[in-house]
């Protein structure tokens, strides 16, 4: 007849299970541990061969600094300046109007859009309060050729611009300061008169004038890079940053051996079938008499 035990007991006798019948669980559903494993593995394996392999191409520009001769000029050297300096060099890098040149200046395979692509960050430094000068532009692409090509027009388009608009700047100032010392000098020319103090306070103020056209003149002479240059030039790399064929096998391996063991035992848990003759004489608490081998009709 069937052997009838009750449940409750025997789950109260094995609520207490060691790390033997854990090995146990894994030895009978090895199977299953060893399908999910595979599986996972044939996924990672998919995931890496799979996509076309992408490059990231960088390249990195100096936004300011301290010998920039626009700085020097109007004194705005100090390091709470040059701060406000790059972080607002940083804000037009990623401004649309600076893209928009990039564009423009841009003729190669890539689509003109791509250049919204192009990641604008500034180089991580020691003082965490202060924007960094240098600033690195990179961009992930399938072809590291042409995204080198579109980097580099960028960095480059920045300096140009950067030139133009320090340049202007200088010109300007230049212009005004020339028209106040024409001013200047008209007022001395009508006041030829005895008044010494008058005729040394306005004299002084003319040759401070000229000593700041001085300093511009250089600025104007030096600002040919206008503060900025490109420091190294986006190369075509060799090796692709995705996709990563050890770690996708890695996780896969990883995650296929926690799922095929989590499988395992819930299988083994939900399991109230009879094992041995050791479970049943603990279940009933009767001893085994004899045992029934199994008989297969087919084996003789």
């Amino acid at each position: 007849g069937r052997l009838v035990y009750d449940s409750g007991l025997m789950e109260s006798q094995l609520d207490e299970p060691d790390l033997r019948s854990y090995l146990g669980v894994i030895a009978r559903r090895r199977w299953l541990v060893i399908f999910t494993t595979l599986v996972f593995l044939g996924i990672a394996v998919a995931v890496s061969l799979i996509p076309e392999p992408e490059y990231r191409v960088r390249a990195q520009v100096l936004t300011t600094g301290v010998n920039d001769p626009v700085s020097m000029v109007f004194g705005n050297n100090n390091a709470g300046d040059l701060n406000r300096q790059a972080t607002s060099q940083l804000a037009f890098l990623t401004s649309s109007r600076m893209r928009f040149k990039a564009a423009d200046a841009y003729n190669g395979s890539l689509s003109k859009g791509d250049v919204f692509k192009v990641s604008v960050q500034p180089v991580d430094t020691d003082d965490g309060a202060n924007t960094s000068s240098v600033v690195e532009l990179s961009m992930v692409s399938t072809d590291p050729v042409a995204a080198a090509t579109m980097v580099n027009v960028y960095a480059q388009t920045y300096v140009e611009l950067r030139e133009n608009a320090d340049r202007e700047r200088l010109t300007k100032t230049k212009g005004q300061l020339q028209a106040l010392v024409q001013q200047y000098e008209s007022q001395l020319a009508t006041l030829r008169q005895p008044i010494i103090d008058i005729a040394d306070q306005i004299a002084a103020q003319i040759t401070e004038i000229n000593q700041t056209l001085g300093g511009i003149n250089l600025g104007v002479e030096l600002a040919a890079g206008g503060g900025a240059e490109v420091l190294s030039d986006a190369g075509a790399p060799d090796t692709p940053v995705s996709p990563n064929l050890p770690l996708n096998l890695a996780l896969g391996l990883v995650f296929g051996l926690f799922l095929g063991t989590a499988l395992a035992f819930v299988r083994d848990y939900f399991d109230d079938s009879v094992k041995s003759k050791e479970m049943v004489e603990r279940v009933t608490g009767v001893s085994t008499l004899g045992l029934i081998p199994k008989h297969d009709p087919g084996v003789e």
